[in-house]
């Protein structure tokens, strides 16, 4: 039978080295991921409020242009009803 040895801090040295290496590694990956999330949350906002002030824009546009076309259908109803065309 084998004779057990009590591992020594040499032994144990390359194992723990290579297991903080590697949680270093996937904290930096997590980082720049994590960046990543940032920058394209930030671009979709900036996305998202240029839609919406495009929005507001064309309904600001819609109702000052809503009386207009109201009289413009009201003459066209009163022309068809006068005509008899309705």
């Amino acid at each position: 039978m084998a004779e057990r040895t009590t591992p020594t801090v040499e032994d144990l040295k390359a194992p723990l080295l290579a297991a903080v290496g590697a949680a270093d590694l996937a904290l930096e990956r997590v980082n720049e991921i994590v960046a990543t999330l940032r920058e394209r949350a930030e671009e979709a906002r900036t996305d998202a409020s240029d839609r919406v002030e495009e929005t507001r824009g064309r309904i600001a546009k819609l109702r000052e242009e809503l009386p207009k076309r109201r009289e413009e259908a009201l003459e066209l109803y009163g022309h068809l009803v006068e005509d008899d065309n309705v």
